[in-house]
């Protein structure tokens, strides 16, 4: 099974991030623009510690509104399903001002989605960084009483990890001894819900229910191939070969485990098959 997402985009490199080597009046604009940017301070404390500014206050407090729609913009589409999930299953009463909420799941979205701006500011020059912490932090919420879908922090950490392989950095893939070589990008995740299928009925513009508990293992990797990201849902056997492939069991554990040497060699076929599993390194890679 295979997402609909095209090739990646090129990523940058980034330096260290640090001000080493910065004038001081470089230094002082940019501690002034942060805290402006982000809509910490007003456009009148931004003119006063820089001086007036050829706009006027008008028109530079539109600047912050424009930052404030990127990060908006970041969480929807980084966490599609799950703002679906919250927006339709919300079981609480969103606190706004004037009473309940008609709408209290989508009210509940939008008052989330600007408590983590103020929990976890962006600081990080990619700014879909932004979205990383939010599927931690969503679990924290829910475990301290908020009453979110019991799913939600599980589908926040698929859609997170989806992306985050999608994106991830190309890594060669080596042989390790004797042990069939493992696509570099492979996560393994076990979770309580189907949250893949339902994240991905989301994507194609259905209306799923909120899922039943249903222990779900899924590999999450992208296939050197295409650049895109796969799901692959392995058996028992299917899984200690991957992790015998990775290392992480012997083959003495194999067999503990009642795995057949014919199992052995149907799970292999199937992860050869899925392209989590090559039979050639990348090329120019050290052996």
């Amino acid at each position: 099974m295979s997402d609909d997402r095209g090739a990646r985009a090129p990523r940058l490199e980034s330096g260290d991030g640090g001000d080493e080597g910065m004038s001081p009046e470089l230094a002082r604009f940019f501690d002034a623009m942060r805290p402006y940017l982000a809509g910490e301070e007003p456009p009148r404390r931004f003119v006063e510690r820089l001086g007036p500014s050829p706009s006027g206050e008008r028109r530079l407090s539109v600047y912050p509104r424009l930052v404030a729609l990127d990060w908006i913009g970041v969480i929807d589409k980084l966490y599609e399903a799950t703002r679906y999930a919250i927006e339709s299953h919300f079981d609480g009463l969103a606190r706004i001002e004037g009473g309940k909420s008609s709408e209290p799941g989508k009210s509940a979205w939008r008052r989330l989605r600007a408590e983590l701006g103020r929990a976890h500011p962006p600081t990080h020059w990619d700014i879909n960084e932004y979205g990383r912490p939010f599927p931690e932090w969503i679990a924290s919420r829910r475990d301290s009483g908020e009453n979110l879908p019991g799913f939600v922090d599980q589908l926040a950490d698929f859609e997170w990890l989806e992306f985050s392989t999608w994106s991830a950095p190309d890594v060669p893939a080596v042989a390790k001894g004797d042990r069939p070589i493992v696509e570099p990008t492979v996560s393994v995740r076990q979770y309580s819900f189907p949250v893949p299928a339902y994240a991905r009925a989301v994507r194609r513009g259905e209306k799923p229910p909120a899922p039943a508990e249903k222990a779900t293992t899924v590999v999450v990797y992208r296939r050197a191939d295409t650049l895109l990201v796969h799901l692959f849902y392995p058996s028992v056997a299917g899984l200690l070969v991957l992790a015998h492939a990775t290392g992480e069991v012997d083959a003495d554990t194999l067999a503990k485990a009642g795995v057949t040497p014919d199992m052995r060699k149907s799970a292999e076929n199937a992860l050869y098959e899925h392209k989590i599993l090559r039979r050639e390194t990348t090329p120019g890679a050290p052996a």
